[in-house]
C-alpha cells in the first residue's frame, strides 16, 4: 500500500486519460469526415454553369413544343423495366423515345435508355432497379420533352404533361 506521500505514475490515472480521448475522438472523427469526403465527390456542382445557363432557352422551347402538341404521357415503372404511354398529336408520334430517371442528388445512379415501340402502340425499355429517393424524369423526342418527378418507394405510375410556364 502507498504511504500519503507517494503518488501514482500518471498514466496511472482516470482524468489524464479522459482528457486525452476527448481531443483523441475528434482527431479521429475528422479524418474520418475527409475520408468520405475524398471518396463521394460532389455531383451537385456544373462545371460549366454558364452555359448551362443559356441552354435553359432550348429546354423551355421543348416544353412548349410538347404543350403546343398536347403531348402526354403515362409512364409505369415496374422492378426492372419501364412501359410509357403516348398520347397526343398523331403526326408528333416518334419513332422512338428516350427516357432519362436522374437522381436528384446522385448523379451516378442516373440512367438514360432508348424507349422502343412495340406492336400496341407503347414504348418500352428495361432499366436498372430505383433506390429510394427522389427521381426527375424525363422522356423526350426529337422536338419535345415530357419532364416530371417522383419519390421511391411509393409512385410506380406517372403522368407526364408538358409544363406551360418557364423556370425562374
Amino acid at each position: 500500500m502507498l504511504s500519503p506521500t507517494e503518488s501514482t505514475p500518471w498514466y496511472r490515472q482516470f482524468w489524464p486519460w479522459v482528457l486525452i480521448a476527448l481531443p483523441g475522438t475528434v482527431v479521429i472523427a475528422s479524418l474520418v469526415t475527409i475520408g468520405i469526403a475524398l471518396d463521394q465527390p460532389d455531383g451537385l456542382v456544373v462545371d460549366d454553369y454558364y452555359k448551362e445557363g443559356l441552354a435553359i432557352n432550348r429546354l423551355i422551347a421543348r416544353d412548349e413544343a410538347a404543350a403546343r402538341y398536347a403531348m402526354a404521357a403515362e409512364l409505369t415503372l415496374q422492378e426492372s423495366f419501364g412501359t410509357v404511354r403516348l398520347s397526343g398529336e398523331p403526326a408528333q408520334m416518334p419513332a422512338a423515345l428516350t427516357l432519362r430517371v436522374l437522381h436528384a442528388t446522385m448523379d451516378g445512379q442516373d440512367q438514360i435508355v432508348q424507349l422502343v415501340p412495340t406492336a400496341d402502340g407503347r414504348f418500352t425499355a428495361p432499366i436498372e432497379p430505383m433506390g429510394p429517393g427522389r427521381w426527375d424524369i424525363q422522356i423526350e423526342a426529337d422536338d419535345w420533352r415530357l419532364t416530371g418527378s417522383l419519390d421511391r418507394p411509393g409512385l410506380e405510375t406517372l403522368i407526364l404533361a408538358p409544363t406551360t410556364s418557364p423556370i425562374n
